[in-house]
């Protein structure tokens, strides 16, 4: 039932991060020979085989096949009396980390490899999976040898293969049924990868509504806690998985975007203050030195799930020194929009369970009553879409550039502008509490 499949879960981005490190990957050891990638399997076979037989000693996309089985391998090294399967993945480890830190799923693949390439007749002496250093950070040329780590699983990977046959006949039995099977909506729909028919095999599952809730004396605990001039803000941040500046690590938040609503009162109208950096140099100096110049010290900020910026900004003072007392002045003084909503303080039905802002702010705002704060209406929608545009800026034309940064800045300004109109709802709470 294909249509059926929800391909949201799909993400995109990480299969590109995927192929990204996985060719980095491949020059690991040295020189290697790639089997080029085919719909026909049997023609990555037949060139896998014509590469063995021809002595090479590194094989990327080695291909294999047994008894129906069919796997390619990322990495097979020509070691002593034999060969090494090498795994790659995209995830992080850190120096000192064994197999029993590797997740099941890898070893799941790396089991199953290792059954098909024995039964093919090679001689596996070693099976390892490498991952990059999330401590590695860059200084000067890239250094394959230090961003990547290998964990040996050979032996964990061998006490498997007892039970890989029964393993590949429960799926291969499966595969064949004509009709679904019926297995319950469980952990197993979201690990180790979200499933796409989670919502059709949950379609007939009744909701239970929490009942709509405002507590006006929280809501008043939180509000005396905001001083005015008032400053929302919100960051956007992305994620370089190959570092392409000095001390970036893998995978580490790179801040790029800020906006800000700076409103004098209460009910004032607010004054809009945003930055973007460029996307062609590593924007983290720039980024603190403008939110220093736009946030005095002691200013009383707010923003929605603060525990996010308060990290990026602490990162920033342990990176900048001369920055870090201001930095860690606007750290200390941040107030969380969302802490009513995450507790129950208030909540409607429309919140459907969750507290995000993208459901906290149709909840009280109806597009059809403020369109102006309708995300529907944006080219970029959430903080996803932004990460990957901003990272994708730099394969872009000039036009293409200039109407991608264009929509960034209305999404981020969004944010905070949605902000400020969740905060004007709660203090219409408390302002028609009867007394």
């Amino acid at each position: 039932m294909p249509n059926e499949f929800d391909d949201s879960v799909i993400d995109e981005a990480r299969l590109t991060v995927g192929v990204e490190v996985g060719n980095l990957a491949k020059g690991y050891f040295g020189d290697f020979s790639e089997v080029p990638y085919s719909h026909d399997k049997s023609a990555m076979i037949a060139e896998t085989q014509r590469l063995l037989d021809a002595g090479a000693g590194i094989i990327a996309e080695a291909t294999f096949e047994y008894n129906g089985c069919i796997c390619s391998v990322d990495i097979l090294r020509a070691v002593q009396d034999g060969y090494e399967i090498v795994e790659v993945k995209s995830s992080t480890a850190s120096s000192g980390e064994t197999a029993k830190d590797v997740p099941d799923a890898y070893l799941h693949d790396m089991a199953y490899q290792f059954y098909v390439l024995i039964n093919c007749g090679l001689n596996i002496t070693k099976v390892s999976v490498m991952r990059l250093n999330k401590d590695y950070s860059r200084k000067g040329d890239l250094n394959l040898q230090e961003l990547f780590i290998l964990t040996d699983c050979t032996s964990r990977i061998t006490a498997m293969q007892t039970d890989v046959p029964e393993i590949i006949a429960g799926i291969t039995q499966v595969a064949a049924q004509k009709t679904q099977p019926f297995i319950a909506v469980g952990s197993h729909c979201n690990k180790p990868h979200k499933c796409g028919y989670k919502a059709y095999c949950s379609r007939n599952m009744l909701a239970k509504d929490t009942p709509s809730r405002i507590d006006c004396e929280a809501i008043r605990k939180f509000i005396d806690t905001i001083k005015y001039p008032l400053y929302h803000l919100d960051f956007e941040t992305y994620q370089q998985v190959i570092p392409a500046w000095d001390g970036v690590n893998p995978y580490i938040q790179i801040p790029f975007q800020y906006s800000l609503h700076i409103q004098d009162s209460i009910g004032s109208e607010p004054v809009h203050k945003e930055f973007l950096a460029e996307h062609d140099r590593d924007p983290r100096r720039e980024f603190a030195q403008r939110l220093c110049a736009d946030i005095p010290p002691d200013s009383c900020i707010i923003a929605y799930n603060s525990s996010f910026e308060r990290i990026i900004i602490k990162s920033l003072a342990k990176m900048f020194p001369d920055l870090s007392k201001h930095l860690m002045n606007l750290h200390g003084n941040m107030i969380d929009l969302a802490a009513p909503f995450r507790s129950g303080a208030y909540y409607c039905k429309e919140m459907g369970g969750s507290y995000s802002i993208k459901v906290v702010l149709p909840a009280l705002c109806p597009p059809s009553d403020y369109p102006e704060l309708d995300y529907k209406k944006l080219k970029i929608q959430n903080g996803s879409a932004a990460m990957s545009a901003y990272a994708e800026l730099s394969g872009k034309s000039p036009e293409g550039i200039a109407a991608t940064r264009k929509a960034l800045l209305a999404y981020c300004r969004l944010d905070t502008l949605a902000m400020v109109r969740i905060l004007e709802k709660l203090y219409e709470v408390i302002l028609t509490e009867p007394l």
